[in-house]
This record gives C-alpha cells, sequence and structure tokens, in this order.
C-alpha cells in the first residue's frame, strides 16, 4: 500500500472524518495482514499514528529538497 500526502494534519480528524478509517486500513493492512507500506508525508504520519506513534509540528520545517540516507537496515532491505 502506498498513502501520499494531503494538505491536512494526521490529527484533523473532527474536519476530515475520513483519516480515522484510512489509520484503522493502514493498522489492518501493516498489523493484520503483514503487508509492506510505503507512506509519503502525510502517508508517513498516518502510519505513525496508526501504530501508535505521535506526530507534531517541526520548528522549522522541513519543505523542499533536502538529502536523506538509509540506515543500515534500509541499506539490507531488497526494494531498496
Amino acid at each position: 500500500m502506498w498513502v501520499m500526502g494531503g494538505p491536512m494534519d494526521v490529527w484533523d480528524e473532527e474536519e476530515h472524518p475520513w483519516l480515522l478509517e484510512e489509520k484503522e486500513a493502514i493498522r489492518s493492512w501493516v498489523v493484520d495482514l503483514g503487508r509492506p507500506f510505503l507512506g509519503v508525508c502525510l502517508g508517513h504520519q498516518l502510519l505513525a499514528d496508526a501504530l501508535g506513534g505521535r506526530c507534531g509540528h517541526q520548528q522549522p520545517p522541513e519543505i523542499g529538497v533536502l538529502d536523506v540516507a538509509l540506515t543500515p537496515d534500509g541499506l539490507g532491505d531488497p526494494h531498496f
């Protein structure tokens, strides 16, 4: 499952009630079915929230093109 970004925040459930169903679908996909998941921007925030993590505002926000690096686990993953 791939879940991409959006203009809302992961905690905006009153304004966007579909976020609750989205989080449950993600949780079920990952936990119950053991299937792979790729979340980008809002997508990774939804994954974190669905699995009991926390999300919040970052100061300053990261916007634009940024350098990233794979962890040792990432380097050993066949998807990367």
